[in-house]
């Protein structure tokens, strides 16, 4: 074993890029040219350096599948490593058939379709769309701001008034 990683997305038997200086697993006195994810589960998975030869070996074998479905516990020959979408990415690994696989699907494309009903407010009517949907009236604009600009004797201003009122001293003491 080459490498244990931590959490990972892709499935046992993806091919990764060897690190510089690596050598074969099996035989330490070859470098490795190839690196192979193996046994994978939710904390992380094995990496498996190979030299050319032991890559062609494992080709021929193929990646480890049990005989039994881990969903339905019927045997299969069509077994291949899942992931629930549930669980996330990195979740653990699942040895599923093709039949749990094509019923996860099928549920998934259903759970779509039903989702796909509802409007997603993305065209041109969102506005329109959003007030029936809340029940939300658009406020009216409030009236034009009235101003009311007097003189210093208390009558409203007009440009053409004349104010008689005498402005007061103010004395300042200097003490």
């Amino acid at each position: 074993m080459a490498d244990v990683t931590g959490p990972i997305h892709t499935l046992p038997g993806a091919g990764h890029a060897v690190p510089d200086g690596m050598m074969c697993d099996d035989h330490p006195d070859r470098p490795a040219t190839h690196r192979v994810q193996g046994e994978t589960d939710s904390m992380g998975c094995e990496m498996y350096d190979m030299c050319d030869e032991c890559f062609t070996e494992f080709k021929a074998h193929g990646v480890y599948t049990p005989e039994e479905c881990d969903w339905c516990k019927e045997k299969s020959t069509d077994i291949r490593p899942t992931r629930d979408h549930e669980e996330g990415m990195c979740g653990p690994v699942y040895y599923v058939c093709g039949a749990c696989r094509r019923r996860r699907d099928e549920r998934l494309a259903e759970e779509d379709r039903y989702y796909d009903d509802f409007d997603d407010f993305d065209d041109d009517d969102y506005f329109e769309e959003r007030l029936e949907v809340e029940h939300f009236e658009a406020p009216e604009e409030p009236p034009p701001r009235q101003v009311l600009v007097t003189c210093r004797c208390g009558q409203k201003w007009d440009p053409k008034h004349k104010c008689r009122r005498k402005r007061r001293a103010v004395t300042v003491s200097r003490e």
